[in-house]
């Protein structure tokens, strides 16, 4: 991604804009998780999708199964409006599937703050203990906030239909 997003600014340069291409060599994160532009801000800001009951950005079209760069210009590029609010409504699927019960349940809003959407050092304490139980590696992944999310839960099925079908 770092590869597409860098000839994406080279390419823009070229062409006399500004461009600005925020890959894993420049963008820093913090102790907190935290980066200065963080790449699920500007998705919301391109009407990508919203950010979810999980915390991360989340799409009609492929749930939370996107991974994300980001790439920052001015050329006249069209984009959709920006998203403003969450679309997870009522449901709490990841809220209670979360083995950390890190997820707080409340609905996105670009004011809303991280803190008020879930509850990071429970999330990263838990990650790391599923790792090790399952893997024998002390890292922290776990998923299961995205994978149980209907949204990517609807992409998945699409791509399984799409593969058995040939």
């Amino acid at each position: 991604m770092d590869e597409i997003v860098s000839a994406g600014e080279e390419f823009l340069k070229e062409r006399g804009w500004k461009a600005f291409a925020n890959t894993t060599k420049v963008v820093k994160t913090d102790d907190d998780w935290r980066t200065t532009l963080p790449h699920k801000t500007v998705a919301t800001r391109a009407g990508l999708g919203w950010i979810g009951k999980n915390c991360l950005l989340v799409t009609k079209e492929y749930g939370g199964a996107v991974r994300l760069s980001s790439l920052v210009t001015d050329a006249p590029l069209t984009a959709d409006l920006p998203v403003k609010e969450s679309r997870c409504g009522e449901c709490t699927i990841c809220v209670s599937r979360c083995p950390a019960g890190a997820l707080t349940g409340v609905l996105w809003r670009p004011e809303t703050k991280r803190e008020e959407l879930f509850h990071k050092e429970d999330c990263k304490r838990m990650q790391i203990q599923r790792m090790k139980e399952a893997a024998g590696i002390e890292t922290d992944l776990c998923g299961l906030c995205f994978a149980v999310c209907p949204y990517t839960q609807t992409y998945i099925g699409f791509r399984k239909c799409l593969t058995s079908n040939g």
